[in-house]
Formats: C-alpha cells, structure tokens, sequence
C-alpha cells in the first residue's frame, strides 16, 4: 500500500499580511493614538469636553459610512483603486487635522479622515477572500485580527509619548508619515486580484437593492444589533476615557496609554477562543 502524504502547508505571505495587517491598522491607530491628547487638544482650540469627544464621534460615523462606499466599490472598481483613493483622502484630511483651528475644523477633519481611512479595512478582508480558500482565510483573517489587537495597545502608549516630546498636533503628522509609507507600499507592491467573475456580478446588482434585501433578513438584523450594541459600548468607553482617566481621576497623559493599553489586553484576550488558546 502507497502511503498518502499529506499536503506540505501553504508558507504564509508574511509580506502581505503586514501590509494588510498595516491597512486595517488606519483605523485604530488614528481613533486610539490620539485619544491622550484630547485635553491638550480642548485647551489648545478652546473646545469643551462634549467637544472633545465629538471628534471621536465623528470619525466613528464617517467609518460607519465610507464601509457602504468601500465594499461595492471594491467590487466594481477593482481593489487598488479604492484602496488607493482612501489613502489619499485620509492623508489630505488628517494635513487639515494637524492644521486646525477650531473645534469645528477639528470635527469635519476627523470624519474625513475616517472616509478614507476604513477603505483599508474593508478592502483588505475582500483580498483576503480573492486570493485564498476557505481555511487559509481563516488563518489570515486571524493573523489580521492579531495586528488589529495590538494596535489599541501600542498606539496610545506611542500618542501619549509624542503628546509629551512635541505636542498633540505632531500625533497627526506621524499618522501621515504613516499614511505616506503604507500608501507607498500598495501602490509599488500590492496586485490586483479582484476576479472577473466578481467584476460582472458587481456590475449586475443594484448596491440599495442588495442592501435592502439585506434588511429584510432578521436574523442577519439581530445580529447586526447585537454587534452595534456591543460596538456602542467600545466606543462610549473610548471617548469618554481621555477625559475620565487624565482630568478625574488625575493620570497624566504619558501614563494614559498604559492604562487604555491595559484595558484593551483584556477585551483581547477575553474574547479569544478557550479550546485555541489550551
């Protein structure tokens, strides 16, 4: 009898998952590296608290928003292109960030960049399924969701630090650096691999059918709920913590970032999989 070898597993695209790894990282590093500096941000443009917060409420709506865009998109357009135009919108907008004058500049700046800057995430999980079967996008989803995991921790530990060496309008100018050398590496290094088969369906459907069809399914709306509760409590905390943490209870911004980071270890390791982790 002939022994069946099994198949040698596929080596992983390091090179890929970082550079997908960085393109959903545009969203938690621009909420939570500047999360420190939203005081400093409050008495260096005379914004009260409310106003404060409202920047980070502002990116989150216009990433809830540019998702719709994004995702038909991407279909229709191919996945470089979004992606590439998304970069370019979140490096304009987070110039005006670093630039603003007011509160309400601040505000209509953040929403902005949060339009361009979801075009990562959702793109990067359509590459994902493009070039991969089933089990390997498992594990690539999984090693994407790791990268997604550490930058809540790592991002306001390195905002509260530029907050202390050059104030919180440089937070905004290292997020476009950053902006700038992930945006280099899609356009020299990242390939096409939307299908044709994919092009022509994308072409046939109607975007508001597909959604409303969507709606009318409700399970799929009770677990859309379910995420968008859970979502609005994340998202409470984190605007809310800056001014919590630093002005109540008294920790200075440098040390902000250990207490978020802290915080977002344990959402992350809670909510990992028991039997994965044995």
């Amino acid at each position: 009898m002939t022994k069946v070898q099994a198949a040698a597993p596929v080596p992983t695209p390091w090179g890929l998952v970082i550079l997908l790894g960085a393109l959903t990282a545009f969203a938690p590093m621009s909420i939570d590296m500047y999360l420190p500096s939203l005081p400093a941000i409050g008495q260096s443009l005379g914004a009260s608290a409310a106003q404060t917060q409202t920047t980070v409420a502002a990116f989150f709506a216009g990433m809830a928003i540019g998702q719709f865009i994004y995702g038909p998109a991407s279909d229709r357009f191919g996945r470089r292109g979004p992606i590439l135009a998304g970069i370019a919108v979140y490096l304009a907008a987070t110039v005006v960030c670093a630039l603003s004058t007011s509160p309400e500049m601040l505000i209509a700046a953040r929403f902005v960049q949060a339009l361009g800057g979801c075009a990562g995430g959702v793109v990067a999980r359509a590459i994902v399924r493009d070039r991969f079967d089933h089990t390997e996008t498992a594990r690539m989803l999984s090693l994407l969701m790791l990268i997604m995991g550490i930058a809540p921790i790592v991002a306001p530990l390195l905002g509260g630090l530029v907050l202390q060496v050059a104030g919180w309008r440089a937070i905004f100018w290292v997020l476009v650096v950053f902006a700038l050398v992930v945006g280099a590496f899609a356009l020299l290094r990242l390939e096409e691999s939307r299908s044709e088969a994919t092009a022509v369906q994308a072409r046939a459907e109607n975007p508001f059918a597909a959604f409303r069809a969507l709606l009318r399914q409700p399970r799929l709306v009770g677990y859309a709920l379910a995420g968008a509760l859970n979502g609005a409590t994340l998202f409470t905390y984190i605007a809310a913590s800056p001014v919590l943490l630093i002005e109540v209870y008294g920790i200075s911004s440098a040390n902000f970032g250990w207490v978020f980071g802290l915080n977002a270890a344990g959402v992350i390791g809670a909510s990992q999989d028991r039997k994965s982790v044995v």
